[in-house]
C-alpha cells in the first residue's frame, strides 16, 4: 500500500488540477466548464492515494485491536471512515450539490490534515516501538 500511495501522491503534485473561475459574476456556480487532461490525472492519482490511505487505516484498526491496543484501533478505524466520508463531502460540494459548495474546500482540508496527522503519529508510535 505504501508504494501505492506514495506513487499516486508524487504523481498527483506534479500534474496542475483544475483552477476554478475566481473572477466569476455574482450568482454563477463555482463548477467548471470544462476539464483539462492534467487536471483529470490529478484527480485520478489523488483517488488512488486516498484509497491506499483508507485500506492502510482500516489494515491497522484491525492489527491495533488484535494487539488489544483500543485506541489505536479506534483512532485508525476513524481516520479511515472520515477520509471515506470527507471526499464524498467535498466532491459534492465541487459539483454544486446542496449548500456543500461553501465547505467543500474545508472538508477536503480537513480530510488531508487528518490523513498526515494519522501517518505521523503512526510514524511515531512504530519508531518508539523499536
Amino acid at each position: 500500500m505504501r508504494p501505492a500511495h506514495h506513487g499516486s501522491l508524487t504523481h498527483a503534485r506534479h500534474l496542475q488540477q483544475d483552477p476554478f473561475d475566481l473572477e466569476r459574476a455574482p450568482g454563477m456556480l463555482d463548477a467548471l466548464a470544462h476539464t483539462t487532461p492534467h487536471g483529470r490525472l490529478h484527480d485520478q492519482f489523488s483517488v488512488v492515494g486516498f484509497a491506499a490511505l483508507v485500506a492502510a487505516c482500516l489494515l491497522f484498526a484491525v492489527r491495533f485491536g488484535r494487539r488489544h491496543r483500543p485506541g489505536w484501533a479506534k483512532y485508525s478505524a476513524g481516520t479511515g471512515i472520515l477520509f471515506v466520508g470527507a471526499p464524498v463531502l467535498a466532491t459534492a460540494g465541487f459539483n454544486q450539490h446542496g449548500g456543500l459548495t461553501d465547505v467543500a474546500g474545508l472538508s477536503q482540508r480537513i480530510m488531508a490534515t487528518t490523513g498526515w496527522l494519522w501517518l505521523s503519529l503512526l510514524a511515531a508510535h512504530e519508531l518508539r516501538r523499536g
